[in-house]
């Protein structure tokens, strides 16, 4: 498939079977991630891969609105970044890995959304932030 082919078709899927991803797959996915373009190639991004049913739980009440899907999922990758690499450019060069991630997770015929937590607010009242640091 062609990558113009693969934009035009990609769509964010909010309903999922809660099955495991495939070992093979995710890491492939999580090998996009990581050969994004960054800033002055600095890479202040960090990937956690949440499987457990009880974590996914947990970070469904993530963000007000938005993360609910996370309860019926199989998988997450929660991109955290290091602001300290590069401060002035952090949010951009993760999207950037994101973006790669998902293109990738339908290129292996895998639905996926993009959850932003950033200046957002958790269930409980905190920022998304400080509740994804406390899980």
């Amino acid at each position: 498939m062609e990558l113009l082919d693969l934009l035009l078709k990609r769509r964010s899927v909010r309903q999922y079977t809660g099955e495991q991803i495939p070992k093979e797959k995710l890491e492939k996915i999580l090998q996009a991630g990581l050969l994004a373009a960054s800033g002055r190639s600095r890479r202040p991004w960090e990937f956690v891969v949440v499987q457990e049913k009880e974590t996914l739980q947990k970070l469904s009440c993530s963000r007000v609105g938005a993360a609910k899907m996370l309860e019926n999922t199989g998988c997450a990758i929660v991109v955290f970044a290091d602001t300290l690499i590069t401060p002035d450019v952090w949010a951009e060069d993760c999207s950037i890995a994101m973006s790669n991630m998902h293109l990738m997770a339908d290129a292996l015929g895998l639905g996926s959304c993009w959850i932003q937590g950033r200046c957002r607010e958790a269930e409980n009242g905190q920022t998304t932030e400080a509740f994804c640091r406390e899980l």
